[in-house]
């Protein structure tokens, strides 16, 4: 589903060591869509994301296994960023496919861990700055499969808070941005 130009660009960020990066979940949830064959291109905004939840929708909820991810910790201990590695949890992914595992089976695994990611990177954040308290938002946050997964992984730990009457996409996010920065001396 690549041209080659796609993919000479992929083999040359590979080739000189490097990564893909970004600071969108939307980003990973296309990634694993178009490796689990869910969809390889968004025909509208948020196409792939929504058929990979359809697929992870199918899967038996009982097998709440989880692939394995990193969170890499910031030094600054003044600072609340963290990064949630999810290479561990593509590479798994692309051998499930290979094996032949169900896509529904993958899709549901991939859902637990971003959920079981977030809860996790959210708990620290939320310790160390004594909260008990989450909020979310951002366009991920409108699948309401990844939405159940994590206020269950926060059950008893946090309460979340969801967008009712801000916007649930970027908007939400930069609003959320303007709170932080307006409440930080207080």
């Amino acid at each position: 589903h690549l041209s080659d130009m796609e993919i000479h660009a992929v083999k040359s960020i590979f080739a000189n060591g490097g990564l893909p990066f970004t600071t969108s979940m939307g980003r990973l949830f296309d990634a694993v869509a178009a490796i689990t064959g869910a969809a390889f291109e968004n025909e509208y905004e948020a196409y792939a994301p929504m058929r990979l939840q359809a697929e992870a929708e199918k899967a038996d909820r009982k097998t709440n296994r989880i692939y394995k991810f990193q969170i890499k910790l910031n030094n600054n201990e003044n600072s609340a960023i963290q990064t949630l590695d999810f290479s561990p949890a593509i590479h798994a992914i692309a051998k499930d496919v290979i094996a032949g595992i169900d896509i529904a089976q993958i899709a549901m695994r991939f859902h637990y861990t971003i959920a079981q990611g977030i809860a996790k990177t959210m708990t620290m954040i939320a310790e160390q700055f004594s909260t008990k308290t989450a909020v979310v938002s951002g366009g991920v946050f409108q699948n309401r499969l990844l939405l159940e997964l994590l206020a269950n992984e926060l059950r008893g730990n946090l309460k979340l808070i969801i967008p009712e009457k801000n916007p649930p996409n970027d908007e939400g996010i930069a609003m959320g941005q303007a709170y932080w920065v307006a409440n930080m001396n207080s």
